[in-house]
């Protein structure tokens, strides 16, 4: 089976599962807001009675703060590629794209230390790497041109089609 018909073939599965973990994506948000709704409460609960702080919760309630869930991350990285895409008139270099993309996601505060370490081949930082990975993802998923030249990334219209469906989401 030629690249082409085995793309064909997994590009709709790769649909449909990107689909599905948005979706789940959404759910977990409204089960994180939901449970800080309760621990919030608890809080309240046990100031008015006096009790001690339960630890514990507190920990956990505070411990998604500073890393975001993979699936979450993932799809930080798509909108912000798609983002800085549309920015740059619908394509750019893979530099152009990459310094806009480390733009938008320190402002929103998705990188962790470790996004700022070298991979274990020490060829650049994990973000960089990451983003590589996502860029793929997006070519695979049909929403950035397969065929834009070495170094060029490129949206589709589908591409713009699926980041205005995210955007209109927050």
């Amino acid at each position: 089976m030629t690249d082409e018909n085995l793309a064909r073939v997994l590009q709709p599965i790769l649909k449909s599962l990107s689909t599905q973990e948005e979706e789940l994506d959404r759910q977990i948000a409204l089960l994180q807001e939901k449970l800080r709704e309760v621990r919030g409460k608890q809080q309240a609960i046990r100031k008015l009675l006096n009790l001690p702080e339960d630890h514990q919760a507190a920990g956990l309630a505070n411990s998604h703060v500073h890393s975001l869930p993979a699936t979450d991350k993932r799809t930080e990285y798509r909108i912000a590629i798609l983002e800085s895409l549309v920015e740059l008139g619908g394509t750019g270099t893979t530099e152009q794209v990459l310094r806009r993309v480390k733009e938008k996601l320190e402002k929103k505060g998705v990188f962790a230390q470790e996004d700022y370490e070298d991979i274990p081949s020490g060829t650049e930082e994990r973000w960089r790497n990451t983003a590589r990975w996502e860029r793929f993802s997006l070519v695979v998923m049909g929403l950035l041109r397969r065929d834009s030249p070495r170094g060029i990334w490129e949206i589709t219209e589908d591409g713009r089609e699926w980041l205005r469906r995210q955007q209109s989401r927050t």
